[in-house]
């Protein structure tokens, strides 16, 4: 069952765990699975991914943006990235890591578009505004790499 409440002018999506008190907090009423075993502690993630999902839905919509700095030498690089023309041509097949990857790839490139399209120089640094949505996708893949702190 989905709920919605009005908090700070913004509509928010509440899922039956997460009610609005009157004063216009947000007051958590867990449904949690308390049990230490492991079947309730992944009913518990399977539920908190499912909320993620909703939460992403949400976020989506509102095309959130993120301005961010690079230095110069990377954004050429990522620059680079988008004016390279790449032709797939007909990939038959490619393993999950492969299609990784390539997806990877392709969101460089259009970090890339954002910086040819409104990326400004400032001293040593280009500043641009990326999408969200791209800003997490290079978290996931620097920790992928290299697990962050």
């Amino acid at each position: 069952m989905e709920e919605r409440a009005r908090n700070d002018g913004l509509t928010v999506a509440l899922l039956d765990r997460r009610l609005a008190n009157p004063d216009g907090y947000l007051q958590v009423t867990s449904r949690d699975d308390v049990s230490m075993g492991t079947d309730g502690r992944r009913r518990n993630w399977e539920r908190d991914a499912a909320l993620l999902s909703e939460v992403g839905r949400l976020l989506l919509v509102q095309e959130p943006r993120v301005t961010v700095r690079l230095p110069r030498g990377v954004a050429q690089q990522v620059l680079a990235a988008w004016q390279r023309d790449d032709d797939e041509g007909d990939i038959q097949t490619e393993s999950p890591p492969e299609r990784r990857t390539r997806t990877r790839a392709g969101t460089l490139a259009l970090i890339g578009l954002s910086v040819e399209q409104n990326g400004r120089l400032e001293g040593e640094e280009v500043v641009v505004d990326l999408a969200a949505w791209h800003v997490g996708l290079a978290l996931e893949a620097a920790d992928d790499a290299d697990p962050l702190d």
